[in-house]
């Protein structure tokens, strides 16, 4: 990875903890139905697989693992291991890798 790169990897594992916190103050809670209208307009079916790229904390791969169900699969993709670290320990569901 370039300097720049790192950087900015670097920051995010940073703000990890306070992530979701940041998302809501910074988007006044706007990036919650943002996210609600990705999952309509990607319309997911039962049993599709999905990948969710810069997954951050795994909202949107949550909300895509309700609508595709224990027969399929989502993945969430992060360059920030504290954010995926995030996403692990919020999410219950087994379709999420």
């Amino acid at each position: 990875m370039g300097r720049n790169a790192t950087e900015i990897q670097h920051l995010f594992n940073r703000i990890a903890p306070v992530y979701d916190q940041l998302n809501d103050n910074l988007s006044l809670g706007q990036h919650r139905i943002w996210k609600k209208m990705a999952v309509k307009w990607a319309e997911p079916q039962s049993g599709n697989r999905a990948i969710d790229v810069c997954c951050g904390s795994g909202d949107l791969t949550r909300l895509l693992a309700q609508k595709i169900g224990s027969q399929g699969q989502v993945f969430g993709l992060d360059f920030s291991s504290e954010l995926l670290e995030v996403a692990r320990q919020n999410t219950t569901q087994p379709t999420i890798d």
